[in-house]
C-alpha cells in the first residue's frame, strides 16, 4: 500500500498531526502491521474450480447431468489456504467479484484456513450481502467456525451464511442450486 497524506499543523518532526492520525486509524482499521504479515508466501486462494470441474458424489438424473453440463460453470470453489490478513482477503474479493456477474453461487472453502483477521471477516461478510443483493449466493464449507464465530448477519439481522462440514455436501447444494435456476420446469 502506498499512502501520501498532507495536512497543516506538523509535529516537531515536520509530519502531519492529522495524517499521522489518519495512518494510525487506517493501519488499526485494517489490521496493518509491519510485524503482522502472513505466514504463508503464496496466494490465499489455493484452489479455484466450477462443480463441472469437481462435481459431487451425488448420483443425478440425465436430466439434471444435462444442466450441470451446460449450466456448471456457474458454480465455483473457492479453497483458501493459511491466514486471511486484509492483503490476502483483497486478493480474495477481487477474483470472486471478478466472475461473479457470470456465477449464480460460491462456495467458500475455509478448512484450510488458520487464521482470520476481523477486517477479513468484515469485508467477507461484505461481499456476501453484495452478491446476494446481485441475486447470487454464497456458502462456506467452515467446521470449525474459523471464520462465522462473529456473523450474526448484516445490518438488517437476516442474513446469514449457509455452512456446511464438508466440501461434498457443500458442492452438492451448489448443484442443486444452478439445477434449480437453469432446469426446465416441466
Amino acid at each position: 500500500i502506498g499512502l501520501a497524506v498532507f495536512s497543516p499543523r506538523l509535529d516537531r518532526y515536520g509530519n502531519s498531526l492529522r495524517g499521522v492520525a489518519a495512518c494510525r486509524r487506517i493501519s488499526r482499521d485494517l489490521e496493518l502491521h509491519v510485524m503482522h504479515v502472513n505466514r504463508a508466501a503464496r496466494s490465499v486462494v489455493r484452489a479455484s474450480y466450477s462443480v463441472l470441474e469437481a462435481p459431487s458424489r451425488r448420483q443425478r438424473s440425465p436430466g439434471e447431468q444435462a444442466v450441470l453440463l451446460q449450466y456448471g460453470k456457474k458454480a465455483r470453489v473457492y479453497e483458501l489456504l493459511g491466514d486471511l490478513q486484509f492483503a490476502g482477503v483483497e486478493s480474495v474479493i477481487r477474483e470472486i467479484s471478478s466472475r461473479a456477474e457470470d456465477l449464480d453461487i460460491i462456495v467458500l472453502d475455509v478448512r484450510g484456513v488458520d487464521e482470520v483477521a476481523d477486517v477479513a471477516r468484515r469485508l467477507l461478510l461484505a461481499l456476501r450481502d453484495e452478491l446476494l443483493e446481485a441475486g447470487g449466493e454464497a456458502v462456506l464449507v467452515d467446521p470449525h467456525d474459523a471464520l462465522l464465530k462473529s456473523d450474526t448477519g448484516s445490518a438488517d439481522g437476516n442474513r446469514h451464511v449457509r455452512r456446511f462440514n464438508d466440501l461434498n455436501s457443500a458442492v452438492e447444494f451448489a448443484e442443486d442450486i444452478v439445477i434449480t435456476r437453469h432446469a426446465d420446469p416441466g
